[in-house]
């Protein structure tokens, strides 16, 4: 009997040992993983716009005195939104709107809707379903800078855009000048406007 338990001693201590490296294996082990979760930080995440939230923007509309076309800003209250693409969104839904002042005209007369909007490496593709904008070439120049204008004094995000319609692009918005290409500086001749807040000139 002494010999049978002389036997098993070695046994109980081997998967003693056995078990107790098991456990400090399966302790050290998480311990690593619960570590190398706290070293990878997420990423922080910018507040959510809360509800009722609003900024100050400046639109862009025609106006005119005798013969001479120019562009006048117009300060607007408009919602704020999480994305830049959701302000762009904003920004353009009031510019198709129309203006307030009596003394400012639509830049983008007829039927236009605005589908979506993309921003990528500083140009917004502005995808409409609807693009029908009667004016002749000098509302059109007014139209396309009225736009850049617009997106660049708010959002700095926006260096330029593209114009898409069902997501293609369109080598005019109203038959008169090129559209082809993003547009990121000023288009022709402006005579006159009261703020332009960036020095633009197209290449």
């Amino acid at each position: 009997m002494n010999r049978g338990k002389e036997r098993a001693w070695p046994l109980i201590v081997l998967w003693s040992v056995v078990g107790l490296v098991v456990v400090a294996g399966m302790y050290f082990g998480i311990r690593y993983i619960i570590g190398q979760r706290e070293e990878i930080a997420e990423p922080e995440k910018k507040p959510p716009a809360e509800e009722g939230e609003t900024w100050n923007a400046l639109l862009y509309f025609g106006s005119s005195q005798g013969d001479e076309l120019r562009l006048l800003e117009e300060k607007r209250r408009l919602p704020r939104h999480d994305t830049v693409e959701e302000m762009v969104v904003e920004l353009l839904t009031a510019l198709m709107e129309g203006p307030q002042e009596e003394e400012h005209f639509p830049v983008l007369p007829g039927v236009v809707t605005l589908e979506s909007v993309e921003v990528e490496q500083g140009i917004a593709y502005l995808n409409f379903s609807q693009l029908e904008v009667h004016t002749g070439s000098s509302g059109e120049m007014l139209a396309l800078n009225a736009i850049l204008l617009t997106l660049r004094s708010n959002l700095v995000e926006v260096e330029g855009y593209q114009i898409l319609y069902q997501g293609d692009t369109v080598e005019s918005l109203a038959g008169h000048l090129d559209c082809s290409q993003p547009i990121t500086g000023i288009v022709g001749k402006i005579w006159s406007y009261k703020h332009e807040p960036l020095e633009m000139e197209q290449p």
